[in-house]
């Protein structure tokens, strides 16, 4: 049975969707999504994408710990 999704929903499916294309279409929706989750946290600092990227550990045998991150006096 499929899973009714409303309309914020769908739409937020959709810009992940797009962006992932524009950006990083070789990666999967889930990878893609670490890192968009990742760079709306961290919006503050303006990292790049590379930066961004560099934080990401997600794995096997990693805790459960996405990505992490490191700023010493704001940068």
């Amino acid at each position: 049975m499929k899973k009714l999704v409303d309309n914020s929903q769908q739409l937020l499916n959709d810009v992940l969707n797009q962006r992932r294309e524009e950006l990083y279409p070789s990666y999967s929706a889930q990878d893609y999504f670490e890192i968009f989750c990742s760079e709306q946290v961290l919006k503050e600092y303006d990292l790049s994408y590379e930066e961004i990227y560099s934080g990401i550990v997600d794995g096997e045998h990693d805790g459960g710990i996405d990505s992490a991150y490191s700023f010493v006096n704001g940068e």
